[in-house]
C-alpha cells in the first residue's frame, strides 16, 4: 500500500510540472488584430506647427499588438513620417535605429497648409483614418500689401488659402487700433490703416473663420510686422512758452485740429483749460511748471482717421515762474477783486496768495478769509474749484 501512494504522488508530480509549462490565459487569447487606435484621435494645428500621434493596435481582448504600421494615404496640407527616435534601440555603441515591428509607432505631423485633412494609418489588414485640421488658432499666415506704409497709407492684408476674415474683423497691434476701411466681399483680403509709431507690430484680426472648422472664428496674430511713420509731436504753435503766473496760453494747431474730448498733460498734472475751438486751446498753467504739453486727442489732417496722444515738441518746454503774486483788495468786500464770467463750456482760473493773516475780512470775524467778486448779468449756474498746495482746511464759499 505504502509503494503505490508513493507512485501516484510522483504521478501527480510530473503532471503539475507539464501543465505550468506556457501561458495558461493562452486559449484565452485573439491573435488577430480587432482595430487600430491613435492617441490622439485627431489633431488641431497650427500652420507650420509639429505635433505628433502615437498607433498601436489591440485585439479583441485589447492586448497589444506588434505591427509594421504603414502610412497608406496622406491628405493635402499636411506631411507625415515616422518618428526615428520613437522607441529605438541601440544595436552597438554607436548604432541607433527602430524595430520593424512594434507594439506602437509615432507618426510626426507638418502643416503645410489651411484646411480639413486626414492620413490613413494601416496595419493587418486594418485601416485607420486620423484627421487634421490645421487651423489659425493663435498665428495667421496672412500677407501685407506693404510692411512699410506711409502716413495714412491703406495696406491690404491677404488671407491665405483655406481662411477667411468677417465683415466684423477688427486689426489691433497691441493696444492701438487701425481703420479698418473694407472687407472683401468673399472675406479674401481686408484693407486697413495702420495708426503710426508702429516697429515691426504683429497684427492681431478678430473673427477670422477656416474651413476647416465653419462652425468657429478665431483671433490670431499675423506672423509678419508691420512698420508704420514715427509720429510723436504735434504741429502746433504757444502764444507764450514763458508765461508769467496767472498769463494763460493759447496752443494753435497747424494741419490738425483737436479732439473734442482732449485732455492735457503739463508734467504730472492736468493745466485748467479756459477754452477751445477746432484748432485752438487756451489753458492756465500753475505756477512753477517746466515741462512738456502732452495732448490726448489731436486729430492730424492727414490722418483722421485716428485721435493721438501727442507732445510738443523739446524746443517748446514751458517755464512759468514758481512766485504766485497776492493780489491787493481781497480783505474787503468793497476792494475784492472782479472776475468776468466766461461764456457758457469755457472757464476761468487764477492763482493767488492772500494775506491770510488778518484776523477778520468781510465782517467776518475768528477765521481769516479772502474775497473775490463776480458780476451775473442773469441767472446763471456756475461750477467752482479750490485747490491748495498745503494741508489747512478751506472752504468755498
Amino acid at each position: 500500500m505504502n509503494r503505490l501512494m508513493s507512485g501516484l504522488a510522483a504521478l501527480c508530480s510530473l503532471l503539475l510540472v507539464a501543465g505550468c509549462n506556457g501561458d495558461p490565459t493562452e486559449p484565452l487569447r485573439d491573435k488577430g488584430i480587432n482595430r487600430i487606435i491613435a492617441a490622439p484621435s485627431q489633431l488641431f494645428i497650427e500652420l507650420g506647427a509639429t505635433k505628433s500621434v502615437d498607433v498601436g493596435a489591440v485585439d479583441s481582448a485589447g492586448s497589444g499588438l506588434a505591427f509594421d504600421y504603414q502610412l497608406t494615404s496622406v491628405g493635402s496640407g499636411i506631411t507625415v513620417k515616422r518618428d526615428s527616435s520613437f522607441r529605438g534601440e541601440f544595436l552597438s555603441d554607436s548604432v541607433f535605429t527602430v524595430p520593424p515591428t512594434d507594439l506602437q509607432f509615432r507618426f510626426t505631423v507638418v502643416a503645410t497648409g489651411y484646411g480639413a485633412t486626414s492620413f490613413t494609418v494601416s496595419a493587418g489588414g486594418k485601416d485607420l483614418v486620423i484627421p487634421v485640421q490645421v487651423v489659425p488658432q493663435n498665428q495667421l499666415g496672412a500677407t501685407f500689401s506693404t510692411t512699410t506704409p506711409a502716413l495714412g497709407e491703406t495696406v491690404t492684408l491677404t488671407a491665405p488659402s483655406g481662411t477667411s476674415f468677417a465683415q466684423t474683423s477688427t486689426v489691433s497691434f497691441g493696444t492701438a487700433t487701425a481703420f479698418v476701411v473694407s472687407v472683401a466681399a468673399d472675406g479674401s483680403s481686408l484693407d486697413f490703416i495702420p495708426p503710426p509709431n508702429l516697429v515691426d507690430a504683429q497684427a492681431t484680426i478678430t473673427d477670422v473663420s477656416s474651413t476647416a472648422t465653419p462652425d468657429l472664428t478665431y483671433t490670431p496674430t499675423t506672423t509678419d510686422g508691420l512698420t508704420s511713420p514715427v509720429l510723436t509731436t504735434f504741429p502746433g504753435t504757444f502764444s507764450n512758452i514763458a508765461p508769467a503766473v496767472n498769463e494763460p496760453v493759447t496752443l494753435t494747431l497747424t494741419g490738425a485740429t483737436f479732439d473734442p474730448a482732449a485732455t492735457l498733460l503739463l508734467g504730472t498734472g492736468s493745466p485748467t483749460v479756459l477754452s477751445t475751438t477746432a484748432t485752438t486751446l487756451t489753458f492756465l498753467p500753475a505756477p512753477g511748471t517746466t515741462a512738456l504739453l502732452t495732448v490726448n486727442g489731436v486729430i492730424l489732417d492727414a490722418l483722421p482717421q485716428f485721435s493721438l496722444s501727442l507732445s510738443a515738441q523739446e524746443t517748446d518746454t514751458l517755464r512759468v515762474d514758481t512766485v504766485i503774486p497776492t493780489m491787493a483788495g481781497t480783505d474787503a468786500a468793497g476792494t475784492a477783486p472782479r472776475f468776468a464770467i466766461p461764456a457758457s463750456g469755457n472757464s476761468v482760473a487764477f492763482y493767488d496768495a492772500p494775506p491770510f493773516g488778518a484776523a477778520a475780512c468781510g465782517g467776518n470775524t475768528g477765521f481769516p478769509c479772502a474775497l473775490y467778486k463776480i458780476t451775473l448779468s442773469a441767472d446763471a449756474v456756475l461750477d467752482a474749484t479750490l485747490t491748495w498746495d498745503n494741508a489747512a482746511d478751506m472752504g468755498l464759499y
